[in-house]
């Protein structure tokens, strides 16, 4: 009850402004479903927007800075929807797309996600991007490299088999960086 008393006002708003293709009979080459697309594309980045702001208010307050804020709120909020359709694909017996699914999106996330902001930002202002290297900075590329080793050596340890086991390690492994970064 509670719930849909606080989203009745989103429900609206999201039932006005994105178009619903299968009540609205067909048009040429699918328009609705790309109007759809898109308009929930634009509801995802006004809705990030305002999280980002509201998360880096809460994280400044509570003495944190913005990287670490990058590192856990914002990392797992856009993974969980990857995780969850990983755990999915998995569950039906398809664990080559549920890796693919995961390589796959830290692939878009180092080269797009990475790249196009930096290519953005050097554009407009005509000179490039400093990326300052501090040690948080040095440790959060080392930590790259090395969970990406850690992965693949789990994965050939096990011939190309998951167990519990394994999952426990990177489990384990992504807490003891959170706790590393917090106490550096």
């Amino acid at each position: 009850w509670f719930y849909t008393v606080l989203s009745w006002p989103i429900s609206i708003l999201l039932k006005i402004t994105i178009p619903q293709p299968r009540r609205m009979g067909k048009c040429p080459a699918g328009c609705m479903t790309a109007l759809s697309c898109f308009m929930s594309i634009v509801w995802l980045g006004f809705i990030t927007y305002f999280v980002v702001e509201i998360a880096q208010d809460v994280f400044v307050d509570l003495g944190f800075g913005a990287e670490f804020l990058g590192l856990s709120v914002l990392a797992v909020g856009s993974s969980l929807p990857d995780c969850l359709s990983s755990i999915i694909v998995a569950r039906q017996g398809r664990i080559d797309m549920a890796v693919s699914n995961a390589l796959g999106s830290n692939i878009f996330d180092f080269l797009w996600c990475i790249g196009f902001p930096f290519m953005v930002q050097a554009l407009m202002a005509e000179e490039p991007v400093f990326v300052p290297i501090g040690d948080s900075f040095l440790y959060l590329l080392i930590s790259c490299f090395v969970s990406a080793g850690l992965t693949i050596f789990i994965i050939s340890v096990g011939c190309m088999r998951a167990t519990p086991w394994h999952g426990v390690v990177l489990v384990v492994a992504y807490v003891a960086f959170i706790v590393v970064y917090v106490l550096m």
